[in-house]
């Protein structure tokens, strides 16, 4: 897959390092199984009971003490130091692993978007009018990305996964394939919990989209046509659809966090019954079987078993991020693959040592692919000689365009030839026929850069006085010299309409072509504007072949020739005076804009100079308006708000930062018993239910992945899904390493029973608190969130339409707003709480229990916590921000984000790009920016890996500190094995359950700030408020006049 030499190493030793998991783990187990059979021999007394009544029991395997005490532990704290050298091997095996697919994935994504970019923009144009441009550019992020997982951190996943269940199953069954099959027998149970709760999670998130979609239909509609709406005082009945529409949404959250709560709690009674039988079945077996079966066999061969199972289920995420990949890599080779019909990059076809610049159409059939019902052109024929001016008029959808795009040869003919020079273009090399070819447009299309760079764009090697020349042809250099740094000056918005299109007018004389393309290039102008880029145009066409269009017919009667069209056919042609002679379909085109111009309004504004912000009081006009002959104020002024948010923006700031959370607390007070109720059930589901077990397994949490559904969703489910062993159980497990020593059999067996009973009930009371949360939180979040969107859409609908005019405001800027920072608020709210509080009620229960087992054992397995919680955070990071550009504080765009600018601009402006022949320009542009995002991402990814590798080896190196310092304890007499054993289960759950919630700070500030943009947004007052019940009604209107108007910059 467009893989290079230098990348077969890093194949081989990436898959060699990440099979190395493969032995760490069964190494790992067999180390664990007899250290804990060590730390039970010490429990066991010294006294036997008698046994003579229990004829069936094997009196063999009735529990014994070994060595002396000293001599047990002095061999335990021996095989300490492999837990050490086995922890470093694994951090070893998984910063190497990862790093290096993660590696060979950039490197093979790299090349293939260069590959797509290039083949992109080598399509002929039929290619791109089947096609939206967003959906390209989105191509271009989405689907790469999607291959990125499936050939980067998704393989490793996969590998590391598929060792771990094969490695966990082969040592399981050598220690004792009985126990081995009981617990395989009941993980279905599992494994079809989980699946059933993720196809409810995605069937109603998929239901939930697509509602929220609607609120977004009418949103979009309704901030589109702002100016109707505010026109007619249609805010409050918008809002009220609006509304409406929300409250489909909430019902459907609603009864998703119901479903999920009931799937999820079913899965932790399913997880929890397995537990219960085979720590009922696991001590029968050690009580009769001694000869296969220890205290250390069982407790490994549980572990490994789960382990397995949760690799089990955690794969088929990875084969969905490769099924999508496949998908993807479809696609997008297609394009790659696909042979362009008209082909600009090859060297192929004639180039002629000179150019005259005759072009004759001959014959000239032609149907746009996108529409080949609907012919455009019908046996088209005409003849412009060199140096002489053709005008192309007649209706709208004549073919007017269509043949100057033909002479471009954006598309060739379907019946004819054109000829230039009496060569047919189809035999003319592309590249070489466009660089002789200016083209203006009518909306002048200029590139990010400034208007030096935009002119070069017509000859990237034009020196400082051929550009200048250009500019003065284009009358364009007079402006520009007044500009503050004249020809450095950025091209944007303080570039009036009739400034824009001077230079590109200079841009397509800069190469001094011969043949010039005139398509309206003055229609989008005002009055003012026009005569002025009319006399530029002038003086460009002389001495070159012309074609023009024009939509004032009065600018092209000295035309040498003048073709009128309609319906794809010629009709006439000839000069300005015989066909005004004919009477023809000319004579009547121009008699009819003769009578639309006399109703037209003739007022006409200046923009020949670029538009400056003045003085906030500086006044621009005072007069008295007649009603109807108000003007329109050019859009490219600056707002004259803009200074009065900005003292509303420092008074509020920091009331929004400091008083945002009672705020949104006050809007969720409605549902204040569901959040009591929540709290209280997330707090005791933390007790009972926190993340952990996977993780003190060494196993990361797969179900992050947010292959099908919103990140969000999918992490919410995760998070929730993942949490199946509890600090409880953690209390109940580590005291089945008490009954492993206990040589009363009545007794043994009554706690075995009684064990087993609790067990079963911890994940029946677990189930009931997370249901009940799920519920509690998705009723209380699902209200917040559509309160805040009502709020936000109202917010905006009561703005100054001036508010609207600014860029940041735009239509597609404020429908994003409304739906991502209203979807952000989950962060503070809903599910996402009951986590954080998940957590809370895990830490309070596992540090009381710890510390009343042996508060310096606990000290120093709290030592860890910190390193745990950073590694869960890297990992976190890892799995939410792979797929993102970061956004830095300073507000510059990384190097993936102006690619992504580079490629978009194109993309959208394909035909001047194409036109211009500057396609290797942002090819080279766009590899330029991607590869300093490749080096910069090796960094990134190395830290990523190491974090990865400190979340899977990090228990390596808490068994080595928690056992070897708990058989000093014991060997002192401050400890027992079993008390030993629970301070180090329950604190490590504990730390996992708040490192995965650590991970969700990014949640959480984003959350917080989408909450302080709406908040901000709801306390702006408008300048113009139509809520506001203060003025004079009128009770009748007989006229109105416009006096003494006052218009500020």
């Amino acid at each position: 897959m467009l893989s290079e030499k230098g990348d077969r190493p890093l194949l081989r030793h990436k898959s060699t390092t990440q099979c190395n998991v493969l032995a760490v783990f069964p190494l790992m187990m067999y180390v664990y199984k007899n250290v804990a059979t060590s730390l039970v021999k010490t429990s066991i007394p010294s006294i036997l009971p008698n046994l003579t009544e229990f004829p069936d029991i094997n009196t063999q395997c009735i529990p014994k003490p070994g060595n002396s005490t000293a001599d047990t532990l002095s061999e335990l704290r021996g095989m300490i130091k492999w837990y050490v050298i086995l922890g470093c091997i694994s951090v070893l095996c998984y910063w190497i692993g990862f790093s290096l697919w993660m590696i060979a994935a950039e490197r093979q994504v790299r090349r293939i978007r260069f590959a797509l970019f290039r083949s992109i923009l080598n399509q002929e144009m039929g290619w791109f009018d089947k096609l939206n441009p967003g959906e390209l550019s989105n191509r271009l992020v989405a689907d790469l990305d999607k291959l990125r997982d499936g050939l980067g951190d998704k393989k490793a996943e996969f590998i590391s996964l598929i060792c771990r269940l094969f490695g966990g199953l082969i040592f399981a069954f050598i220690t004792g394939w009985k126990l081995t099959l009981v617990f395989l027998s009941l993980s279905p149970l599992t494994i079809i919990a989980f699946n059933i709760t993720m196809r409810v999670i995605t069937k109603y998130t998929v239901k939930e989209i697509k509602a929220f979609s609607k609120a977004s239909a009418v949103a979009q509609e309704v901030l589109g046509s702002i100016r109707t709406v505010t026109a007619f005082s249609g805010q409050k009945k918008e809002e009220e659809r609006f509304s409406e529409n929300l409250l489909e949404a909430k019902q459907i959250g609603i009864k998703k966090g119901l479903y999920m709560g009931i799937c999820q709690g079913a899965a932790q009674v399913a997880i929890y019954v397995s537990f219960a039988i085979t720590f009922w079945y696991g001590p029968y077996l050690v009580r009769t079987e001694c000869d296969n079966y220890d205290a250390g066999s069982v407790i490994v061969i549980f572990i490994s078993c789960l382990q397995s199972t949760f690799s089990i289920s955690q794969i088929v995420p990875n084969i969905q991020a490769f099924a999508e990949a496949s998908g993807s890599g479809g696609y997008v080779f297609d394009i790659i693959s696909r042979i362009s019909k008209i082909n600009a990059f090859k060297n192929e076809g004639e180039v002629l040592s000179s150019i005259v610049g005759d072009i004759e159409l001959q014959n000239v059939t032609f149907t746009y692919p996108a529409r080949e019902d609907t012919p455009i052109l019908k046996h088209v024929s005409m003849k412009i000689p060199s140096g002489k001016t053709l005008a192309l008029v007649g209706a709208s959808g004549c073919g007017k365009s269509t043949t100057v795009q033909l002479i471009q040869r954006f598309y060739d003919p379907d019946q004819g030839q054109i000829l230039l020079d009496g060569k047919d273009i189809k035999k003319l090399n592309v590249a070489w026929l466009r660089s002789h070819i200016g083209i203006v447009s009518q909306e002048p299309v200029l590139f990010t850069g400034s208007i030096e760079e935009n002119i070069r764009f017509g000859k990237q090697d034009a020196t400082d006085e051929e550009v200048q020349v250009a500019a003065k042809m284009a009358n364009a250099h007079d402006f520009i010299m007044g500009l503050p740094e004249k020809y450095k000056t950025t091209s944007g918005n303080k570039l009036s309409g009739g400034q824009k299109q001077r230079v590109a007018i200079a841009r397509a004389l800069v190469s001094n072509p011969k043949i010039l393309l005139l398509d309206e290039a003055t229609s989008a102008l005002d009055n003012t504007s026009e005569r002025v880029v009319q006399d530029a145009l002038d003086k460009a066409k002389m001495g070159r072949t012309t074609i023009v269009i024009a939509h004032r017919l009065s600018t092209i009667r000295n035309a040498d020739l003048i073709v009128a069209l309609d319906k794809g056919e010629v009709m006439e042609y000839g000069t300005h005076n015989v066909l005004m002679d004919n009477k023809g379909l000319y004579y009547e085109l121009v008699i009819a804009q003769q009578r639309k111009e006399k109703h037209e309004d003739d007022d006409s504004s200046d923009e020949d100079q670029p538009v400056e912000i003045p003085d906030k009081n500086a006044l621009l006009r005072r007069r008295t308006i007649s009603f109807g002959s108000v003007q329109s104020v050019p859009s490219d002024i600056p707002d004259i708000y803009e200074t009065d948010d900005k003292t509303i923006e420092i008074k509020n700031r920091k009331f929004c930062h400091k008083l945002f959370i009672f705020k949104i607390l006050k809007l969720n007070l409605p549902e204040l018993n569901w959040i009591i109720l929540g709290c209280a059930t997330s707090i005791l589901f933390g007790a009972i239910s926190p993340h952990g077990l996977k993780e003190m397994l060494k196993y990361r949490d797969k179900s992050l992945d947010p292959a099908p559904l919103p990140p969000q969703a999918v992490t919410d489910a995760g998070e929730r899904s993942s949490q199946s062993v509890t600090v409880l159980f953690a209390l109940f497990f580590s005291e089945i390493y008490g009954l492993f020593a206990e040589p009363d059999v009545v007794k043994a067996n009554e706690q075995t029973r009684n064990y087993a009973l609790i067990i079963f009930f911890i994940g029946v009371g677990g189930g009931v608190c997370q249901c009940l949360s799920s519920i509690s939180f998705s009723k209380s979040g699902e209200a917040l969130t559509m309160r805040m969107r009502i709020i936000s859409f109202a917010s905006m609908l009561r703005q100054e339409i001036a508010w609207f005019d600014r860029e940041e405001n735009s239509l597609g800027a404020l429908v994003t707003q409304l739906s991502s920072d209203t979807s952000n608020l989950k962060g503070l709210s809903g599910v996402r709480m009951g986590i954080i509080f998940n957590a809370v009620g895990a830490v309070v229960c596992a540090l009381t229990i710890a510390f009343q087992a042996g508060w310096k054992l606990s000290f120093i397995v709290l030592l860890f916590v910190p390193l745990m919680v950073f590694s869960g955070i890297l990992q976190g990071k890892r799995m939410s921000n792979t797929k993102k550009t970061t956004e830095k504080k300073s507000g510059r765009l990384s190097w993936a984000e102006k690619g992504g600018t580079f490629a978009t601009e194109a993309i959208d402006s394909i035909r001047t790009v194409v036109g211009l022949h500057q396609e290797e320009y942002f090819i080279a542009h766009y590899e330029d920016c991607f590869n300093n995002e490749f080096k910069q991402s090796i960094l990134k990814i190395q830290i990523q890996s190491v974090g990865t590798g400190l979340a899977n080896s990090i228990m390596f190196f808490i068994h080595a500190a928690a056992f070897g310092y708990g058989s000093v304890l014991v060997e002192n007499g401050e400890m027992t094995a079993p008390l030993v054993f629970r301070v180090f289960s329950v604190i490590t759950f504990g730390a996992m359950s708040v490192g995965r919630s650590t991970a969700m700070i990014p949640d959480y500030a984003k959350g917080k700030e989408s909450a302080i943009r709406i908040l901000k947004l709801n306390n702006r007052q408008s300048n113009i408020d139509p809520q506001d019940t203060n003025g004079i009604v009128l009770v009748s209107i007989h006229k109105s006049n416009l006096e003494s108007i006052k218009c500020e910059k």
